[in-house]
């Protein structure tokens, strides 16, 4: 699924934040009042947490063809389509400068699954730093680990995000 890359973990950046705001506002001059919301999500998106630097956003529309009508419009704004390589319903775009990947754009309509998982993470980690701490630890033990081995380390990471989602599920009562 995933090749073998490059990639690092790097302390929190305040500018992460405005990084996404940039991106945002590409992704929504892309989809214009197609899109429902544009989230800021994944690591960059919680305050002081160690993350690799590339920012995640989310975009909910209400149909994913919308996306798939605006490929020519993400590879002219620099992004490379994915189409949906997690196999989740949903569509990528990535935006990758010489070997390092700047951001993704996670296109999904509002009833996938996995859109409860980004935000309900995101905002746990947010409320609970001691857990967005020991996620950061483990993410850089991971990536000394296995420093070009990108799917061994997302494999290395399921298991605590899993168990960081129940509890956020509990926590926001989403059970």
């Amino acid at each position: 699924m995933i090749t073998k890359r490059e990639y690092s973990i790097e302390p929190y950046n305040p500018a992460w934040p405005l990084l996404f705001q940039e991106e945002a506002e590409v992704v929504r001059g892309i989809f214009g009042e197609h899109a429902r919301a544009i989230h800021h999500v994944g690591s960059t998106s919680v305050p002081e947490m160690q993350a690799k630097p590339q920012i995640d956003i989310l975009v909910l529309v209400d149909n994913l063809e919308v996306s798939d009508k605006h490929i020519p419009d993400f590879e002219a704004a620099g992004y490379t389509s994915f189409g949906d390589p997690f196999g989740i319903g949903a569509r990528m775009f990535s935006r990758v400068e010489g070997n390092r990947k700047l951001s993704n754009v996670h296109v999904h309509i509002p009833s996938n699954p996995y859109v409860q998982q980004f935000l309900l993470v995101r905002d746990y980690l947010r409320v609970k730093p001691e857990r967005a701490t020991e996620y950061g630890s483990l993410k850089a033990r991971l990536s000394t680990e296995f420093p070009d081995d990108y799917q061994a380390y997302r494999d290395g990471k399921k298991g605590y995000l899993d168990e960081v989602f129940a509890e956020a599920k509990a926590y926001f009562g989403k059970e």
